[in-house]
């Protein structure tokens, strides 16, 4: 999901089934102005998911309306289908390459 100057997108075609699975890795690497994100079942062998996204947006001069604070990095789950699952996370590591 994403918020572009007040415009709220789903993005339902970046959705990996999990179904059964354990444990999930997940990644996002910037580049430039690319940022992709990333799954893995192992944290060894990744693959994308949806398109690349365009990272300059994550700027004070990007924001239309001027309350934009910056960019901050985190992870969160959302049960938006109200399945009442939840999501628990070992770890979460941050590196600046």
């Amino acid at each position: 999901m994403s918020l572009d100057n007040g415009t709220r997108s789903e993005h339902r075609d970046c959705r990996v089934p999990i179904a059964g699975k354990t444990r999930v890795y997940l990644r996002v690497v910037v580049r430039d102005r690319d940022m992709t994100f990333y799954h893995s079942p192992d944290g060894v062998e990744w693959s994308s998911i949806g398109p690349v996204f365009d990272a300059s947006k994550l700027s004070d001069e990007y924001c239309g309306s001027g309350r934009f604070t910056g960019a901050f990095v985190g992870i969160t789950a959302q049960d938006f289908d109200l399945r009442r699952t939840h999501a628990d996370f070992d770890y979460f590591d941050y590196k600046e390459m």
